[in-house]
Parts: C-alpha cells; sequence; structure tokens
C-alpha cells in the first residue's frame, strides 16, 4: 500500500481524525492536539482527557449502564466548555450510517437511551461504543474532540 495523501499539516488547535474500517467495522478516531503554550487551550485537551477518563471508568465500574446514566456522568463536571453536539459517543459496528437511515437514539450515547450499552448489536455481536467528546470555549472561539473507542482500550 503506498501514501499518497502527503504530510499531515498541523495548525493550532487542529484535530487528527478519520473513520477507520475494520473487516466492514467502521468506527472513528479524532484527538485535538495543541500547539503553542495557550493555556486555555491546553486546558480544553486535560479536561477531554479526564472526561474521557471518568465516563471509562463509569462504564467498566456499572455492569448495566444505559446511555442516558453514561451520558449524564460525561455532562456533569464540563464546567466552562460548551457540548457542542446532544450525544457523547454512538455505537460502532458494520456499516453504521452507511444505511441512510437516521440514527435511533438507542445507538447513541445520548439522553433518552434507556438500553444498556452493554448487550447484542443487530447481527447478535457484543456492541462496542465510540465515546466522541466534543467541548467548545464560545467566547475565545475554539474547541477540540476526543473520540475513542469505549469498551476496546
Amino acid at each position: 500500500m503506498r501514501d499518497t495523501a502527503g504530510p499531515v499539516v498541523l495548525c493550532e488547535g487542529s484535530s487528527i481524525t478519520g473513520p477507520v474500517t475494520l473487516a466492514a467495522h467502521e468506527t472513528s478516531f479524532a484527538q485535538t492536539v495543541v500547539l503553542g503554550d495557550d493555556p486555555r487551550r491546553h486546558r480544553l485537551v486535560e479536561d477531554l482527557r479526564g472526561l474521557f477518563t471518568d465516563g471509562r471508568e463509569a462504564f467498566r465500574s456499572r455492569e448495566n449502564i444505559t446511555g442516558g446514566q453514561l451520558h449524564a456522568q460525561v455532562l456533569a463536571p464540563k464546567a466552562a466548555w460548551e457540548l457542542t453536539t446532544w450525544h457523547v459517543g454512538r455505537l460502532t459496528g458494520p456499516a453504521v450510517g452507511d444505511s441512510g437511515d437516521t440514527t435511533r437514539e438507542e445507538e447513541l450515547i445520548a439522553p433518552h437511551n434507556s438500553k444498556p450499552l452493554r448487550r447484542r448489536d443487530q447481527a447478535g455481536f457484543p456492541a462496542h461504543w465510540v465515546m466522541e467528546i466534543q467541548l467548545v470555549d464560545e467566547h475565545r472561539g475554539f474547541g477540540g474532540t476526543l473520540k475513542q473507542l469505549l469498551d476496546l482500550v
């Protein structure tokens, strides 16, 4: 396989992101990196990591945690940041989002998802989740993203 994309150029506040498909299972990863010494931007990256770690620990420690419960756990400590999406993660797997159907709330880590996250997907396999946390400082005009597998790392 030959890489023809060229070099990756990162600018201040850039995100590294992209869908990844492995054996017909689609997921994505993203992590904001900060170039420079702006303490507020560095704090954003630290807070993203902290929210992800806290969310993962809540997921690991509660066998029957629902999407709504994990969503509330992630939202609780967000402090000075605005959450940019109404959900904080999604189901990953075969053709997620490719069918043209609207994503159902039970496929998201979202407020009204009352289903346990540990369950079987439509194909009968264990469900796997990507936590997607996107925060923004609206007053200063920057934000960041952290997307990572919740249950396989």
